[in-house]
């Protein structure tokens, strides 16, 4: 029979019950949440005995000191088909608690879980931000604002989101467990970070280039309130600037292609680069559990998930796979981009020229557009090197996306 135990409120004085560095705590639960199989390592530090656990509700761990906006964004991830990676405080049987650092993923019968011991560089503020949440939520705010705030926490570390912050966490911290164990990190790790960071610089490069397409725009009305003003001897520069806007906008068109927020090349790229991260990490920590399941095999635990760690792993790396083939071909996209919007601003060289052969034939009457011609030729200048880093930095992306294949 399984006794679930009721959740009570958090002990002030309760002992911290610690995993070791060897401990991969492991859980399979139903589409309800109730759980179908306990590992060892969850029953040692839990205190529960594999027959309590079956059939029981995964809240059975749950600790009160856990914010509710926590778990809304756990299971708007795992209810939306993605894995999601936090740190979380658990209840033990005896009233105790213990800190893990918990992978939690969907898999056809219901949700795996995985948790080792926390010690990366962002456990302690992550406390800070829970405990911050917690306060909120017993002021009376809801767990799905909670959720927003938590994330906006989280950002102001330097964060784009949720999904950055538990991959970069989930790497520190299978690295800190290799750390312990006296085990060579992986090396896929610091590639997966070498990778997020160039995607990164690329993405920086593609905002100041968005930057200076948006100031140029400018350019053809400045011509144009410049050509007002010189009345009848203005009315070359009005053409100029009706042929470089439309010049200016085929070059935006171009440039959309890469930074478009729903099928950008870019968009692509960031998000392949996610998907495929947290898939690889999230198979190497598997295939941790998968060798666990050896040992307790050998020691007469026959019964492992049904198989669900194996056949998970083995689709994990197939995703992998996949994003980082995404990878890969939407960064053969950003060179001939590049070329088209080299193309353009050769045209808009020409554009260029006829602004100083304007501005010859009217001498020092107008200083306006001497200034014009300066920004124009930074534009042009600018615009050029920033290409040709886009697509250096394209090419070294798909260097480090082969080493991971």
């Amino acid at each position: 029979m399984n006794v679930v135990h009721p959740l009570t409120p958090a002990a002030a004085a309760s002992d911290q019950v610690d995993c070791t560095a060897e401990h991969i705590l492991a859980t399979t639960s139903d589409a309800h949440g109730l759980i179908t199989y306990a590992n060892s390592d969850f029953c040692r530090v839990s205190g529960y005995d594999a027959g309590e656990l079956l059939g029981a509700p995964h809240r059975i761990v749950r600790h009160p000191d856990m914010p509710r906006g926590l778990f809304h964004l756990c299971w708007r991830r795992l209810k939306s088909g993605q894995p999601v990676a936090a740190y979380i405080k658990n209840s033990t049987k005896s009233g105790n608690h213990t800190w893990v650092f918990a992978l939690m993923m969907p898999h056809p019968d219901g949700y795996l879980s995985m948790r080792i011991r926390p010690g990366g560089g962002h456990f302690d503020s992550i406390r800070g931000m829970y405990q911050a949440a917690q306060d909120r939520e017993t002021g009376g705010m809801a767990p799905e604002e909670s959720c927003r705030r938590l994330i906006a926490d989280i950002r102001a570390l330097g964060f784009a989101g949720y999904t950055e912050f538990m991959i970069v966490a989930l790497g520190d911290e299978i690295a800190q467990r290799a750390q312990a164990l006296h085990r060579k990190a992986p090396a896929r790790i610091q590639v997966l970070a070498d990778l997020a960071d160039r995607v990164r610089s690329m993405i920086s490069t593609a905002s100041n280039l968005g930057e200076g397409f948006r100031n140029i725009r400018n350019e053809p009305v400045n011509m144009r309130i410049l050509s007002n003003r010189l009345e009848s001897g203005g009315a070359s520069i009005s053409m100029i600037s009706q042929n470089y806007d439309t010049m200016a906008q085929e070059m935006s068109q171009n440039f959309d292609r890469l930074t478009d927020r729903k099928q950008g090349a870019l968009t692509r790229i960031w998000q392949a680069t996610g998907d495929g991260s947290l898939a690889i990490l999230s198979a190497l920590l598997i295939r941790e559990l998968a060798a666990k399941r050896d040992d307790e095999q050998t020691a007469g635990n026959a019964r492992y998930g049904d198989g669900v760690i194996d056949a998970h792993a083995d689709r994990l790396e197939q995703r992998a796979n996949e994003e980082i083939n995404n990878i890969i071909r939407s960064c053969s996209a950003i060179p001939e981009v590049s070329r088209q919007l080299r193309r353009r601003i050769n045209g808009l060289d020409v554009v260029k020229l006829l602004c100083r052969v304007e501005n010859c034939r009217f001498g020092s009457r107008d200083a306006g557009l001497t200034a014009i011609i300066e920004r124009l030729e930074g534009f042009h200048s600018e615009t050029d090197a920033l290409l040709g880093d886009l697509t250096k930095e394209a090419m070294q992306i798909t260097q480090t996306a082969n080493g991971l294949i």
